[in-house]
């Protein structure tokens, strides 16, 4: 953006990304027969129940989906990620300091709505590109 290193790392404090996915209605979703193999790639407990939308709908809800929900993700800017910034560290040195210091992505966000039962699989991939 053609913004100083310095004048960047003194001006922020946090910073957020967000997406918002539909959710599920409470009324007719129904349990998603989600494969092993992609229940262990999100790191979703066996015992968790993951949900679908009801494609035919009912009378409360627009093919199964309700309303919407947000996905965030928030980097709150720390001194070390200051100075990452300042000493001209790369995307993925930046990303680990702040995984590190307790970031959620926006992936790991969606998961807990996924295993919450606030929105389902399908979605996810809509608004999140995986």
């Amino acid at each position: 953006m053609g913004v100083d290193a310095i004048n960047l790392s003194s001006s922020l404090s946090l910073i957020i990304a967000q997406r918002l996915a539909r959710k599920l209605c409470e009324c007719c979703k129904i349990p998603d027969p989600m494969s092993p193999q992609l229940r262990h790639s999100l790191n979703i407990p066996n015992e968790s129940i993951v949900y679908l939308a009801n494609e035919q709908g009912c009378n409360y809800c627009n093919h199964g989906y309700l309303g919407r929900t947000g996905i965030y993700e928030v980097m709150a800017f720390t001194h070390e990620l200051a100075s990452a910034i300042v000493a001209s560290a790369s995307l993925n040195e930046i990303e680990a300091i702040a995984k590190a210091q307790g970031m959620k992505t926006l992936k790991q966000s969606g998961v807990e709505k996924l295993i919450a039962g606030i929105t389902c699989y399908r979605e996810l991939q809509r608004v999140l590109y995986f």
